[in-house]
Order: structure tokens, then sequence, then C-alpha cells
């Protein structure tokens, strides 16, 4: 309940921040807005924890979810409040228009955008079509497992085996969230850097390789290692957060370049992803973890994400050339294009 009372509240924030950004960033500044957010979704681990165990300890666990309920109505009033609407259709169609302006012209203005039409959810998953996508996802789905399967850890092995009160376990993920704001921060700069430096998609995959790589190793030697001593824990923990944050920076950047125009709906499948494979891992780990150990878990889990890693590379590489050649080497253009014809398909005709 507690898990799924969290999804739900992350990925409505998630991926509707994904496609406000889109609205208001251009494609070159996207990576560095997406970092700036994932740094702000970051500051959570290190709040929620700490606020959530002094609530706990001075009340009921119950009195947490009512805390955050409170806060959620009030964050919803001042986003109706004081956040303008940022979809370009609505924009433009609600924009005064000069007198002189022909009719012409307005209809070449409103041609340009499309019109909000409603999808249904399942349609979506349309987009896992492409297989550079879907092995991104793919690969964000298991970084994310490994991240929520080690902060569900983390407090329960500070508890029972260092003997941490509920307050003293928040507070260990200090260092675990600034980890993840540092994280976010640096994926979203080097996927923006590569941008800028080169047109072709192969470059994109280097940003979440390296992010995903590098928390796939942090967390086999957190499995081995997590009972000798909670320093140790912590830091293996932190580099956990912080390079899956990088990766969720880099994949989100491209998953939106993947499709501008509907970056919501882009954003949406790859919650639905990770979120879905970090159900199967918070259900089924506690029931391994009692079976075979953390370590070998760690481990399975780890070395599951490194193995997924060099198929991946292959379908991004092979598919961005094909976008290149199609487009006369503009593979972020073809790409688009490509995009938008999978658009057309999920577009429901009366």
């Amino acid at each position: 309940m507690q898990y799924g009372a969290s999804c739900c509240g992350k990925v409505f924030v998630s991926h509707l921040g994904t496609g406000i950004l889109t609205d208001v960033f251009p494609p070159a500044a996207l990576p560095k807005a997406f970092g700036t957010f994932g740094m702000a979704i970051e500051v959570g681990p290190i709040v929620g924890p700490i606020l959530g165990g002094v609530v706990a300890e001075s009340f009921s666990w119950r009195a947490d979810f009512v805390l955050v309920a409170a806060m959620g109505l009030v964050t919803t009033l001042l986003i109706v409040a004081f956040v303008p609407e940022t979809q370009h259709y609505k924009v433009l169609s609600a924009a005064p228009r000069p007198a002189a302006e022909s009719a012409a012209e307005s209809a070449d203005v409103q041609m340009t955008l499309d019109k909000p039409k409603f999808l249904p959810p399942w349609k979506l998953l349309v987009y896992l079509r492409v297989p550079m996508f879907a092995w991104a996802c793919w690969v964000m789905g298991l970084s994310m497992s490994l991240l929520y399967l080690g902060a569900v850890f983390v407090p329960l092995v500070a508890e029972h085996y260092y003997g941490f009160s509920q307050m003293q376990a928040g507070l260990l993920f200090i260092p675990i969230g600034t980890c993840g704001v540092l994280g976010s921060q640096g994926g979203g700069r080097f996927a923006a850097w590569l941008q800028q430096k080169y047109v072709i998609l192969e470059t994109q995959i280097v940003a979440f390789s390296i992010g995903s790589a590098l928390a796939a190793l942090a967390f086999i030697a957190m499995g081995w290692t997590l009972k000798l001593h909670v320093a140790v824990l912590v830091t293996f923990a932190s580099l956990v957060e912080g390079f899956t944050s990088w990766t969720f920076a880099a994949v989100m950047s491209f998953a939106t370049q993947f499709q501008p125009n509907n970056a919501g709906a882009v954003s949406s499948v790859v919650q639905f992803v990770q979120f879905s494979m970090s159900a199967v891992c918070i259900l089924l780990g506690p029931l391994l973890v009692e079976l075979i150990g953390f370590g070998v878990v760690c481990t399975a889990l780890g070395g599951l994400l490194l193995l997924s890693l060099p198929p991946a590379v292959v379908f991004f590489v092979r598919g961005s050339r094909r976008f290149a050649a199609a487009a006369g080497g503009n593979s972020f253009q073809q790409l688009q294009l490509d995009a938008h014809d999978l658009q057309q398909q999920l577009v429901v005709h009366d």
C-alpha cells in the first residue's frame, strides 16, 4: 500500500513535469532542464525519511499518510493558482492575434501544431515497438529496481542490525539524497554536452550506459558489504542513488527527444515500465533475500543490468544509424519523424 501510494504520486509528478519542461524549453536545453528537475525530486529522499521518522515516532505511522495528503492538497492549490498553461496548441489558440494578420496566416499557425487528443493508456505502449526506446526503458526499469530495493532494505538493516531508531534511519538518507541531487545534475549536463558536441544518436547511449553500469556495480558491492559498517552501507547506497539519478536524467532527455510533441505520453511509458519492474522487485526481493541472501540477490539484479547494456548499445546504434541514413545524417530529426508516424497510429478516429 505504501509503495502504491508513493508510485502514484511520483508518476503523476514525473511525467507531467517532463511534459511541461518540453513545452517550455527548446530541445538543446532539455538535458540540463531534466537534470535540474531531477534535483528537485531528489530532495524528497533527504527531507522525507527524516520528517516521516519524526512524525511516526511522535504520533503513528498513519500520521505520515495524513501529512502527505495535506501536502499534496496544498501543492495542488499552488499549481492551480500559479502555474500557467504550457500546452502549445492551447496557448497559441488563446493568444490575441494582430488585426493585420490574415486568416490564411492564422490557419498556417494552427496547422503547425497538433490538436490535443485523448489517447487510451494501453495504446501508448506502441512506442515500445521502437527497439532503441524499448531497451532504454528496460535499462531504466532495472536501474530503478535497484534503487527502490535498496531504499527498502537500507532502513531495515539500519534498524534491525545496527539498532537505529526510525528517525536515525531517516538521517541516513541525507547523504543518499545528496548524491541523488548531484547525480541528476551530472547526468543532465553530460547528456547536454553530448547532444551539443555530436549530432548522431549513438552518443546518447553513452550517458545512461555509464550511470547504469556504475549503479549496478555499486548495488552488487552494497549487497556483500552492508553488514561491515553503517558507513559502508550508506556509501554504496548513496552511489546507487547518484548513478541511478544520472541514468534517469539521461534517459528522460532521450525519451522526450524521441517524441517532443507528446513528451508526457512518452515519459508515462518510461514510468510504466520502471515502476512495473520495481514493483516486481519489491514484492519478490524480500522473499529471495530470505532464501538465498541479500548478496546473491544484489549480484543477480546488478548482473542482469550489466548484461542488458551490450544488447541495448547494439540496438541503439543500429537504430540510430538507420534514422541517420534516412534523414541524410540528421538522426535526431529522423527520430522525431519516425515517432510522429507512430503517433498517427494512436489517433482514435470517430
